[in-house]
């Protein structure tokens, strides 16, 4: 059981975001129905590589070619659908599913960066850093910490 009075307010809201954000990508990926009201079966097709092979290196002009359609239509679609540009999509998932890593796997932070797709560990990192907002270590420890805190 979680104690949400002893963490910190900023950390409940994080905590909050993260759950919501969970949630959300859990929604879009296992549920082909609910993708399927984007209305355009093009970018529902993408979503679904994207959320099958993270790991993968895409690039637009594959995806787009994957899907039948331009690299300009595809990147245009992409944007309008999801509200979010193809390769700031990717990295959000990349970065999603490493923290998920991170949480749950004895994998070392080279090797979850090579389970999600990042060329190098240094890159990763600072993707990570910028993304949430401390090292992937750090993540790692103080989400450890809550778990043990919370039981």
């Amino acid at each position: 059981m979680v104690r949400w009075w002893r963490v910190p307010v900023v950390d409940n809201q994080e905590l909050a975001m993260n759950a919501l954000e969970r949630t959300l990508i859990f929604c879009a990926r296992y549920s082909p129905a609910g993708i399927r009201t984007l209305q355009d079966e093009r970018i529902t097709k993408a979503l679904e590589l994207l959320s099958g092979k993270i790991e993968r290196e895409w690039g637009i002009a594959g995806l787009a070619k994957e899907c039948g359609i331009s690299e300009s239509r595809f990147t245009h679609l992409f944007n309008q659908i999801t509200g979010t540009p193809p390769r700031e999509y990717i990295e959000n998932l990349r970065l999603q599913q490493a923290r998920e890593y991170l949480e749950t796997s004895p994998m070392s932070i080279g090797q979850t960066a090579d389970a999600v797709g990042f060329g190098s560990q240094s890159y990763f990192t600072r993707r990570f850093v910028k993304s949430i907002g401390c090292t992937p270590y750090e993540y790692r420890r103080k989400y450890r910490a809550r778990q043990e805190n919370g039981r």
